[in-house]
């Protein structure tokens, strides 16, 4: 039995709401049932109660990436060095592409046809 993946309570609600109504349940009562499952699977899965927007989403993660460096600094110097270390590879590639590429003249006002 495959178990059904949510993203936001709305969608537990939705999924149990048309399940239930699919078996022939009041449409009042489906609606109390689907609303007490998408309140447990919202609880359990820790899922957000409304669907985030971007900037929620960004300040989310940060404050995740904050947590994360207070609880393992050790680890968090490593991935940074790391991080760090691939930027530094990317911006030189870069510098060494743009150095091979050939030259541009100068336009020679004084002399143009």
């Amino acid at each position: 039995m495959a178990i059904p993946v949510f993203n936001s309570r709305a969608q537990a609600f939705d999924y149990m709401l048309a399940a239930l109504i699919e078996k022939g349940e009041d449409m009042m009562e489906a609606a109390q049932k689907a609303e007490q499952f998408a309140q447990i699977v919202c609880r359990n899965r820790a899922l957000p109660d409304i669907p985030k927007t971007f900037v929620q989403q960004c300040v989310g993660t940060l404050k995740e990436v904050s947590e994360i460096k207070r609880d393992y600094p050790e680890m968090w110097e490593i991935v940074s060095g790391v991080l760090g270390g691939v930027v530094g590879v990317l911006a030189g590639t870069k510098a060494v592409n743009e150095a091979n590429d050939e030259p541009v003249q100068p336009l020679d006002f004084d002399n143009m046809e």
